[in-house]
């Protein structure tokens, strides 16, 4: 309700929930999703068998490159943007107003993946 105030049911709001699909999805799955349920055993069975040093080692080797692959991601997002919005929201591509602006906010959320 306070979104539907705020934003009315307009061009903004459908803007907005486009352009947070995509970045949203991206953070289910690295943060929240597959990512996270493939590291916590592997994890766990580092602490018992090798000990609490070897088990950080591997957690900042893996968010290490974790970090790298998501900041490429990110970059790569804003900057293709515009091609990204085409693809999931083709109709927005006939009114120029709607489309620059799910690509702006595109941009603005991606880095919601970090």
């Amino acid at each position: 309700m306070v979104f539907a105030h705020i934003f009315g049911s307009g061009f903004v709001a459908d803007a907005f929930f486009v352009a947070f699909r995509i970045p949203n999805l991206l953070r289910k799955l690295f943060a929240e999703g597959s990512l996270t349920a493939a590291f916590v055993p592997v994890f766990s069975d580092y602490l018992v068998q090798k000990g609490k040093k070897e088990a950080f080692q591997l957690s900042n080797r893996v968010l290490s490159c974790l970090l790298i692959v998501l900041v490429f991601v990110t970059l790569l997002g804003i900057l293709l943007s515009p091609l990204i919005v085409k693809i999931s929201a083709y109709g927005f591509t006939s009114v120029p107003d709607k489309f620059n602006l799910t690509v702006i906010l595109t941009r603005i959320m991606f880095p919601y993946i970090l």
